[in-house]
């Protein structure tokens, strides 16, 4: 099966699987559509009307098989492609819930979510980020901090939960986020571990090399 990971040139919901298909070895075309191609396109073609988006074509006989277009599924396909996944029942729990708790840190609603964040201005922004900083991050991170073994969610062996952890904290430690102090994760040693186990492999050393804009998940 051949894969077409299509999101824009920047990291956004497109990094951790980014990431996946590079630890993994999975060869994959990485379309980055422009903004402006992206505003004048159909977005009917598109399963959701938005990005990131990954097709699944049948190398034989060139048809696509499936077209995943929710990121937590993208996750989960690559992880499994990637040999990411664990096969064990209590490993799979333990990855499934930290995947799910880092979503919750991107899209809840109540406490609110850092996606929600992202299109607000002045003392609004300033307002719905200090809500962030002081009860979305200790309700979802504290919980993902318990849950890991160390160094990685599960052990010694990394999986595409600590990819998509990678993903929210050096974000959130990047200093790019106005109202979100570099600190915030300091009281997380273990989440900030697996985010310096993730950074320091080969692999992903390589890709932030060619792609410098995205090493703070922007």
């Amino acid at each position: 099966m051949s894969l077409k990971l299509v999101f824009f040139p920047f990291a956004g919901r497109a990094l951790p699987a980014r990431l996946a298909f590079v630890i993994g070895n999975v060869p994959f075309v990485d379309e980055r559509v422009p903004f402006d191609k992206w505003d004048s396109s159909d977005k009917d073609a598109f399963p959701a009307g938005s990005l990131p988006v990954l097709h699944i074509t049948d190398d034989i006989t060139g048809a696509t098989t499936l077209v995943l277009s929710e990121s937590q599924a993208i996750y989960r396909y690559a992880g499994h492609r990637a040999g990411l996944y664990p096969s064990g029942p209590t490993e799979i729990g333990r990855v499934e819930e930290v995947l799910k708790l880092v979503d919750d840190v991107f899209s809840s609603t109540d406490p609110i979510g850092l996606m929600r964040t992202f299109h607000l201005q002045g003392d609004a922004l300033s307002s719905a980020r200090k809500e962030f900083v002081a009860k979305t991050i200790p309700t979802f991170i504290s919980r993902i901090e318990k849950l890991l073994v160390g160094p990685y969610t599960t052990g010694s062996t990394i999986s595409i939960s600590d990819v998509t952890l990678f993903c929210i904290v050096r974000l959130l430690m990047s200093g790019n986020l106005d109202h979100v102090p570099v600190d915030v994760l300091e009281a997380y040693p273990r989440c900030r571990g697996v985010c310096e186990g993730v950074f320091a492999r080969p692999e992903v050393m390589a890709y932030f090399a060619k792609y410098p804009n995205e090493v703070n998940g922007a």
